[in-house]
């Protein structure tokens, strides 16, 4: 009887395993490897992005440009607009580990004072090693080294200068996580790729002559973030929507399409700015010039 039990219960769950759908079966093995255990999650997909309740406001003037939110330093650093000839940009606060909203102590502001300048994003790698900042005033990327991780007081010295025909009003910059791809969005709604010989190393890019337009789905293109795998790119801009697409050739912006999947977050703000993604790919930030607050989803 024992037997018969077994081999019934062993047919019924087979029978059920081999109609679940791959998405079915994918929720029902997955666990959060950023949330509770239980806690089904979608990596890089916008359709399953639900607003975690969660959200931080700057003071009205220094939050309304690019973001970097780094989970695992529970860390988030903005570049706030204007055209100041400081780079009050560094604003790093720091939050409790996956809530945005509790922001607390960090670090104001460091300045460096260079005439005219405009920056508009900022990015950091190598651990917090590296910091790009793009400057619209000169039309340029800087690669700046830092002495401490993380610590944008101890900022080294200007490594070089990435300025040619097509670093023109750089909105967003991204890259992969080897450090040999380095993507902008610039003014224009055009995606650029560049190769770097050395990991990180700006002084050694040279472009790939890889490019891809966004204008079919945004046409003000503000912000955009690429997985550090290079298979997935998210875009925002004027219309206050998030656009998701996928990149068939890793680490190819050239092969990127839409996929026709789009986060409505004209209800959070009108005027997106800034965007960006946990490294786990579960959670979702952007920014806004209207209200200067940053909102955090989850995927």
């Amino acid at each position: 009887m024992k037997k018969i039990f077994k081999i019934l219960t062993l047919s019924i769950a087979l029978t059920l395993i081999f109609n679940l759908s791959a998405m079915d079966l994918f929720t029902l093995l997955s666990f959060g490897g950023t949330g509770n255990a239980g806690t089904t999650v979608y990596p890089w997909d916008l359709s399953h992005a639900t607003y975690d309740s969660k959200s931080y406001t700057y003071v009205s003037g220094y939050g309304d440009w690019g973001i970097n939110v780094i989970p695992t330093q529970n860390l988030i650093v903005n570049t706030p607009g204007g055209s100041s000839s400081y780079l009050n940009g560094y604003l790093w606060k720091y939050f409790s580990s996956d809530d945005i909203s509790t922001i607390y102590g960090g670090g104001g502001s460091q300045q460096i004072s260079f005439p005219d300048r405009i920056y508009r994003t900022i990015r950091c790698y190598n651990n917090g090693l590296r910091l790009y900042i793009s400057d619209t005033y000169y039309d340029c990327i800087y690669d700046y080294i830092l002495e401490t991780a993380y610590d944008f007081t101890s900022m080294e010295s200007l490594n070089y200068t990435l300025s040619d025909a097509r670093t023109v009003d750089v909105q967003a910059i991204s890259v992969s996580d080897d450090g040999l791809t380095l993507w902008f969005l610039d003014g224009s709604n055009t995606i650029y790729q560049y190769t770097m010989t050395t990991a990180g190393n700006l002084s050694t890019a040279s472009y790939a002559s890889k490019s891809f337009s966004v204008a079919t789905q945004e046409s003000a293109a503000t912000s955009m973030v690429v997985s550090p795998d290079g298979t997935k790119l998210f875009v925002v801009g004027g219309n206050a929507a998030i656009y998701q697409y996928t990149i068939s050739t890793a680490k190819d912006i050239s092969t990127a399409s839409y996929d026709s999947v789009s986060l409505d977050i004209s209800s959070y703000t009108t005027s997106p700015t800034g965007l960006d993604v946990s490294d786990s790919g579960t959670r979702l930030y952007f920014i806004g010039s209207d209200n200067y607050t940053v909102y955090q989803f989850s995927m």
